[in-house]
């Protein structure tokens, strides 16, 4: 089925978890925006946007810390990422409303509670976009 050999699978990174608060919590929000993200948000992803939400991109490299988005969602001053500030940052509000604007976009009828939180506290860490 491949045309080169496959790393074994103890060589590959391990993601932690994002219940697992002994973790850092930029390593936890990283690894959930990964999980739940970067499925689409990579390099050849199906969206129109360039956004790189895996977790060994850098923050900066994600193209969202501090990004103007296509779409403010009417949040005043938006940035899809706005370090310290939850309330400005458009990617927090894509994954806690659903509707039209909701992400992701389709398989998925309730936010995941657990995530916004931290998302939402990971980014209000944030005081640069430097890992």
């Amino acid at each position: 089925y491949f045309t080169s050999p496959q790393p074994a699978p103890s060589a590959l990174p391990l993601l932690t978890t994002a219940s697992d608060t002994n973790a850092e919590l930029g390593d936890r929000a990283r690894a959930w925006l990964h999980s739940n993200c970067s499925y689409c948000h990579q390099p050849g992803g199906p969206t129109p946007v360039s956004l790189d939400l895996r977790y060994t991109t850098t923050l900066w490299d994600t193209n969202a810390c501090s990004q103007i988005p296509s779409a403010d969602l009417g949040i005043p001053n938006a940035r899809i990422i706005a370090p310290g500030s939850p309330a400005r940052s458009v990617l927090l509000a894509r994954i806690s409303e659903r509707g039209v604007n909701q992400m992701p976009p389709i398989g998925s009828n309730i936010a995941d509670a657990n995530g916004v939180d931290l998302i939402t506290d990971w980014i209000a860490s944030l005081s640069t976009c430097s890992n």
